[in-house]
């Protein structure tokens, strides 16, 4: 009874990483329509921290560079958080990048009320960290993001290889993003599975190069 007690609290300290991991992948989405010169109307987080990115796509490229960069989302996350964050004189520009991030997620592409919580609420505590945090606990708290990201990266590998369409019906808005790959840009779902997990796996082995690179000492700011 105890540890099933422990596990459940548990799931609220893990809670408000989840939500961030699901916030860089919806935002890589809108991030990737950008790039493929389309556009990011805005994005739904949902309280099973699932979410939604609702773009424009001029062309099927631009749909599977928006799907791509939304998948390799929390690996780039990682990689370019941990890449700042253990220099202490980066460490408050990495907290403060991510807390403009949502503030304006929160002020231009979110249009529910559940979504807007979730990412003023993720974006209060990270600002007061970069605000008041020294130093070290600045860049001890970003590299948490940092790995948290990339964990998440990997237990979401799983999504890249599901078959939604046989739960759910196959519309667009339910395949998974492979699958969606798959039927706009061509070749079989496995393809692309394949590709996008490697793909990741690289950010994450240059993410771990990182994180585990010898810094030189810094005075605390």
């Amino acid at each position: 009874m105890a540890s099933e007690v422990f596990a459940y609290n548990l799931r609220f300290v893990f809670a408000p990483f989840q939500f961030l991991s699901t916030w860089a992948h919806e935002l890589g989405h809108g991030i990737g329509a950008f790039l493929g010169g389309g556009s990011f109307d805005n994005m739904q987080i949902t309280p099973g921290y699932g979410g939604l990115a609702f773009c424009k796509w001029p062309t099927n490229f631009s749909y599977g560079l928006s799907i791509i960069v939304g998948l390799i989302g929390p690996s780039l996350a990682g990689f370019f958080v941990l890449l700042f964050a253990r220099r202490l004189d980066k460490s408050r520009a990495v907290l403060w990048v991510l807390t403009a991030g949502l503030i304006l997620t929160g002020l231009v592409f979110s249009k529910d009320l559940f979504t807007r919580g979730v990412v003023f609420g993720l974006a209060f505590p990270i600002g007061v960290i970069a605000y008041h945090g020294n130093g070290y606990i600045r860049s001890l708290f970003a590299q948490i993001i940092g790995i948290v990201f990339c964990i998440q990266a990997i237990a979401g590998f799983d999504y890249f290889f599901l078959d939604a369409s046989k739960a759910v019906g196959g519309t667009d808005s339910h395949l998974a993003d492979t699958q969606i790959l798959a039927e706009y840009i061509g070749g079989p779902q496995l393809f692309w599975a394949l590709n996008v997990t490697l793909l990741s796996l690289v950010i994450l082995y240059l993410a771990a190069r990182v994180a585990t690179k010898k810094s030189p000492e810094q005075p605390t700011k």
